[in-house]
């Protein structure tokens, strides 16, 4: 019973000594303010990227010290079809802070060692975003606990959308066609998509289907500005919460999203006869949602990974645009 009781103390006062991911969740860096990018030499393509440091991080480092402080660059690059992603980490001491208060770091961008012209920027697409991030042990091991990025810079072809995956190109361009892809999500289609951000896609949708501008008139909501929200929720794709909320910037799960487009769809086609046949899944469903996403799964319109429905997961902004072109196209 002693050396039970010692083990337990024991064990206590190991985690009492160690940071744990508990205590990583706490920690507050902020994100890197007004990133730039310019070239300094287009021979080997050399470019510089310059921000300013969140004042979060200043207190972290005043409080812990620098030691344990990086930043990380992260490189999107496209070339049409081709589309690559890379991280890049300095330690702190590598990163020159200007009298001015600004950070910068140059960037070799054929260190990158990408299988195209890095000269070309008639063709080619460089985005950067910064985040700071900060080494950290547990009784686990050690691990990297990350901010924020930035907003990102860019330098070459602009192209309409940025942060995509190689897979999902071919339809996102099908989307684009369409303008089924709104201005808020474009910059990064690599981030959870949120509720605010649905609801755009989701009115975006009615309005193109039906050549038309969907109207609105009160504000039920006490958290919401955005009158693509009201615009939804007149049209009856969305409710709220009970408080009179809407929270906005919350993600969207997949099975939010299987609901509104069950309603967007039948909203535009009143006629629709979807399949609601029962699907064989051990995942739960949210009873509100059963039926919306087992159309939606049986229509083809939402589909799974690795065998999984993931209902209750959040999802990309590419991927919301996508569920969203395929209902546009079949129904």
């Amino acid at each position: 019973m002693k050396k039970i009781l010692f083990l337990v103390i024991s064990v206590g006062l190991m985690i009492s000594f160690f940071p744990t991911n508990s205590h990583a969740s706490a920690i507050k860096l902020g994100e890197p303010k007004s990133l730039s990018v310019n070239v300094e030499d287009t021979s080997d393509l050399k470019v510089k990227l310059k921000w300013k440091n969140d004042d979060l991080l200043k207190q972290y480092i005043k409080q812990n010290g620098s030691k344990n402080i990086i930043y990380q660059v992260n490189v999107y690059v496209r070339n049409g079809n081709y589309i690559a992603s890379k991280n890049l980490n300095f330690k702190y001491p590598d990163i020159v802070i200007n009298k001015d208060g600004y950070a910068e770091v140059i960037l070799k961008l054929s260190n990158l060692k990408l299988n195209i012209n890095y000269n070309d920027l008639n063709s080619t697409s460089y985005n950067f975003k910064v985040r700071y991030g900060v080494n950290l042990k547990d009784i686990l091991g050690s691990y990297t606990y990350y901010g924020n990025f930035s907003p990102h810079a860019a330098i070459g072809l602009i192209y309409p959308y940025n942060y995509a995956s190689s897979w999902a190109i071919k339809e996102l361009d099908k989307a684009l066609k369409y303008n089924l892809i709104t201005s808020r999500i474009s910059s990064d289609m690599g981030e959870m998509i949120s509720r605010e951000e649905f609801c755009e896609l989701a009115v975006r949708y009615y309005e193109k289907k039906l050549s038309t501008v969907a109207k609105y008139s009160d504000n039920p909501f006490k958290d919401v500005k955005n009158i693509e929200i009201l615009k939804a929720y007149q049209l009856g794709i969305i409710k709220g919460y009970p408080d009179k909320t809407f929270r906005p910037n919350l993600p969207i799960t997949r099975e939010d999203i299987a609901v509104m487009t069950e309603r967007l769809v039948k909203l535009t086609k009143p006629n629709i006869k979807l399949d609601y046949s029962k699907i064989k899944t051990s995942e739960k469903i949210s009873k509100y949602a059963i039926n919306s996403f087992t159309s939606l799964y049986n229509e083809g319109i939402i589909k799974g990974s690795n065998g999984r429905l993931n209902p209750s997961d959040h999802t990309t902004r590419q991927e919301a645009v996508i569920i969203i072109l395929r209902a546009f196209e079949k129904f």
